[in-house]
């Protein structure tokens, strides 16, 4: 689902978004868009953010990731 540029997303909820592809960074709540040419930037997973690129990740997906971050003690 698109969504407005204007609207705030955090690339938790994303599909372009991949934490365990980003080794070490992942464990840390970091990860890498697929829609990046760069392996070496590592946006926040909960960062409140503005994004024209940003769809939401399927539901399995998304259940899984907030259950890691509630294991975290974080919300997202």
């Amino acid at each position: 689902m698109p969504v407005n540029a204007d609207d705030t997303v955090k690339c938790i909820d994303c599909g372009h978004y991949r934490m365990k592809d980003a080794g070490q960074m992942g464990r840390l709540g970091f990860g890498l868009c697929a829609m990046s040419p760069s392996t070496s930037s590592f946006p926040s997973s909960v960062y409140p953010r503005q994004c024209a690129q940003f769809r939401l990740a399927d539901e399995k997906t998304l259940g899984a990731r907030r259950a890691w971050l509630e294991k975290r003690g974080e919300a997202a």
